[in-house]
């Protein structure tokens, strides 16, 4: 959903749901807010005011995008407590929390989402455990919350096993003290085969390597090395030895090819980009 149609909706007041005739009336945002921060806050807060409490709306991917386009505009403490809101409503009907919970993945949880946001989905995640829900609703709660807490921004990397091109057995762990650009691929993935036979000739990705002075790791998760690739030089190119990314989730590379930076020290500055991601915010920003 377009960001005019969010602007529609913080005017109008309204939202037709495609799925039905009627329309749903939002509040009116009083005329003395007059921020988008302001009038985004007050009507996330009272969303749900004219909807009934048994309402399963959020079901509606229209609905739910409406919601999230809202939140977006509004301070993080304030949309984490109308998330928590939402969620927590759920709660009585498992049926309508498993559609809900679904349509919140896809957005805050998938890397090429916009508004992915892991902190905001471990919260949620943690909610979810302590709930009455039955406990079959939570087995994929809690393995997903383990992948959105592994390598989080701001923290400590995983450490794996690489078999270099020339059969040497390093860890990312030898190469703290530099800064990585972790690529992962796999030898059957079409889009990371003809990326990395353009990427080493792209002028602004050489640039940005170079002034960032980032060192270039491609692993390829699936043990395989394509045949018919050259690497640059400088480049450390090799497969995942204990393939400790498919097997043991190591790292999530839901998309790939996938990208990581790695700070001096090991510490996670960029997790699970997508090329369109990495060239958005640090190529071409």
């Amino acid at each position: 959903m377009s960001r005019i149609l969010l602007v529609v909706v913080l005017v109008a007041g309204f939202f037709t749901r495609p799925a039905a005739d009627a329309a749903i009336t939002l509040p009116n945002v009083p005329d003395s807010l007059t921020s988008a921060q302001q009038r985004a806050e007050y009507l996330l807060h009272h969303f749900r005011d004219n909807i009934p409490d048994d309402s399963t709306l959020f079901t509606n991917p229209e609905m739910m995008q409406v919601f999230v386009h809202t939140a977006s505009y509004c301070r993080d403490s304030v949309a984490t407590i109308e998330y928590r809101r939402l969620l927590h409503s759920s709660f009585s009907n498992p049926d309508y929390y498993s559609s809900l919970m679904y349509h919140l993945d896809y957005i805050m949880g998938d890397p090429a989402s916009e508004y992915r946001n892991d902190l905001l989905m471990g919260t949620l995640l943690e909610d979810v455990l302590e709930s009455s829900l039955p406990d079959d609703y939570k087995i994929w709660p809690r393995a997903k919350l383990q992948e959105v807490k592994r390598n989080r921004i701001g923290s400590k990397c995983a450490d794996i096993e690489i078999t270099t091109t020339s059969g040497d057995k390093i860890d990312l762990y030898g190469y703290a003290d530099k800064r990585l650009l972790l690529v992962f691929a796999s030898s059957t993935c079409p889009d990371c085969h003809r990326l990395l036979k353009t990427l080493p000739e792209d002028k602004p990705f050489n640039d940005f390597i170079c002034s960032s002075k980032l060192q270039v790791v491609t692993i390829y998760i699936d043990g395989k090395m394509p045949q018919d690739l050259s690497f640059p030089s400088d480049w450390i190119v090799g497969v995942d030895t204990k393939r400790r990314i498919l097997d043991a989730g190591a790292y999530s590379a839901h998309h790939l090819p996938s990208f990581y930076i790695i700070d001096s020290g090991g510490v996670v500055e960029a997790k699970e980009l997508t090329l369109k991601q990495l060239f958005a915010k640090y190529v071409n920003p």
